[in-house]
């Protein structure tokens, strides 16, 4: 309906006749972020294969263990990490971490912290100089 220039006031009515009942509000937002989106992605070539998953459900994966985050798949977590093998690593040290801070097994942290200087990351920089003083 959007594709095709339908109203938002449109939109809505029909949407409320399949048991919508949302506001009118949340449907221009929805449609706003989706235009953003599109425009975000038009350099891409395979517009219609990209599935966008928002940014803020991978950094719930920080927070909490996948099965916790109802918003993402193992598929799609393994998608975004085959693409982005960062992610991945920085993942894995974050729960390596609380791991380390949770088991209080105080030898691991300095295998955390070779493990982490190798990704060669700015960011973690600072951080690990100051677990190194400690």
């Amino acid at each position: 309906m959007r594709s095709k220039g339908t109203p938002y006031k449109d939109i809505y009515t029909t949407l409320c006749k399949k048991v919508y009942t949302g506001s009118i509000a949340a449907i221009r937002q929805f449609i706003a972020k989706e235009k953003r989106l599109q425009r975000d992605l038009k350099d891409y070539d395979a517009i219609s294969s990209t599935e966008i998953i928002e940014r803020i459900w991978l950094l719930k994966l920080l927070y909490r263990p996948l099965e916790k985050v109802k918003a993402l798949t193992h598929e799609q977590v393994k998608n975004v990490v085959q693409k982005y093998p960062l992610l991945g690593k920085l993942h894995h040290l974050v729960w390596y971490f609380k791991e380390i801070l949770l088991s209080r097994k105080e030898d691991s942290l300095q295998a955390w912290i070779t493990e982490a200087e190798s990704l060669e990351l700015s960011e973690l920089t600072s951080f690990l100089n100051g677990i190194k003083r400690i």
